[in-house]
């Protein structure tokens, strides 16, 4: 077991940086905490765990049977445990190889529903894999705008969902020249939908929408007059279960 009480320790610096998108980039690594989640990880990605930190020897008590040989304990002093501990969970986290994002190409038709998204909010984002798993969706790019789909917080949100769908990078959402659906306030109503089996669904960023300067095929949900809109994660929940059901 390594042990490392200094912040300065390059080691420590390295698993520090996992906790933004430029480090998570840099390394290829990024940090997965909670406990059913980390669990799930040992379990479901063994390959993918280096390391798994601690700030107590007793807390890979209860994961000794899930341990391979590969992956390296780290006990920290505890100041720098809470450091990394960005969610506030007080378990063990693990430090994971992330999956290579590889460039969509957009001129391919898709095979089933495909979500573009440019959600830059992490617990959004986390928010929306999760929801796309749940309705059958396995493709989803990320357009420039939306954050790094391995932030910890997004994996958090998804409940690890991230790890286990096909992800890639797309263009920037001003820049899309493919045929796809998109959520929008003027629209076809979503109950007059006939939802082709294989579609791009966009899904915008926050308080942004749809750029105009986009031909996409707008849906619209249907709401009381007494609210102005939903939230993009809302939105994007009711679409997801409405093509599943009518593609059934």
């Amino acid at each position: 077991m390594k042990e490392l009480t200094s912040s300065s320790n390059d080691l420590f610096r390295q698993f520090k940086s996992l906790t933004d998108s430029k480090g998570i980039k840099k390394h290829s690594q990024s940090l997965v905490s909670g406990p059913k989640i980390t669990c799930e990880f040992l379990t479901q990605h063994p390959q993918l765990v280096l390391y798994i930190l601690v700030f107590d020897p007793d807390q890979l008590i209860e994961l000794k049977h899930m341990v391979k040989n590969h992956m390296t304990p780290v006990l920290l002093d505890k100041e720098l445990f809470n450091s990394l501990d960005t969610i506030g969970t007080h378990k063990p986290i693990l430090v994971v190889k992330t999956p290579t994002l590889e460039v969509c190409d957009l001129n391919i038709p898709p095979k089933g529903l495909c979500l573009l998204t440019a959600m830059s909010d992490p617990n959004n984002l986390g928010a929306l894999i999760r929801s796309a798993a749940a309705f059958g969706v396995t493709h989803i790019t990320l357009l420039h705008e939306a954050c790094h789909p391995f932030h910890p917080r997004v994996t958090r949100a998804a409940c690890g969902a991230n790890f286990n769908l096909l992800l890639n990078k797309g263009p920037s959402i001003k820049d899309l020249h493919c045929e796809i659906y998109a959520l929008d306030l003027d629209g076809t109503p979503i109950n007059d939908i006939q939802w082709p089996k294989n579609l791009r669904l966009l899904i915008g960023e926050e308080g942004q929408g749809v750029p105009k300067i986009l031909d996409v095929k707008k849906i619209t949900i249907p709401i009381s007059s007494q609210v102005e809109s939903l939230n993009a994660m809302t939105s994007a929940a009711i679409a997801l279960h409405s093509w599943s059901s009518g593609c059934r």
